[in-house]
């Protein structure tokens, strides 16, 4: 069974990104990281959670430049 105390880290950095582009609906934001993410190479239903943090941590400071 997967860490449980792993939802909450992503839940946070997720509320993170969307409070910064509040205008975009929760869709458009999961489908922008999703397409980045399709971009290198990498499929969302495949990433680890540790991995999709360190991407929306990245994603974060790109969303501040916007």
């Amino acid at each position: 069974m997967r860490n449980p105390n792993r939802i909450e880290p992503i839940c946070e950095r997720l509320k993170e990104a969307w409070s910064i582009v509040p205008d975009w609906r929760l869709g458009q934001l999961f489908e922008n990281m999703r397409r980045i993410l399709a971009h290198n190479g990498q499929d969302i239903f495949f990433i680890e959670d540790e991995a999709l943090i360190g991407f929306i941590e990245t994603y974060l400071e790109g969303l501040t430049d916007v």
